[in-house]
């Protein structure tokens, strides 16, 4: 589980615009409202292959939502 994020942002589609070179293999980013989960908030991890192609790789979902639960 990650206990720190390099860089929050509101959507997924923002994952898109980063430029991976500028952060590290490792470095997690925070990402708000993903919409491919739902609306709940996600962590990505920057991952580098042999060839040194780094891609996003999804590490955790939010899984308890109080808002749910609260009114």
């Amino acid at each position: 589980m990650a206990s720190s994020y390099a860089l929050r942002v509101n959507s997924i589609t923002d994952l898109d615009y980063i430029d991976k070179n500028y952060y590290n293999p490792g470095d997690y980013v925070l990402v708000a409202s993903d919409s491919l989960a739902n609306g709940n908030w996600t962590m990505y991890q920057l991952m580098e292959d042999q060839n040194f192609v780094r891609t996003w790789e999804l590490t955790q979902v939010q899984t308890y939502n109080l808002k749910n639960y609260w009114s």
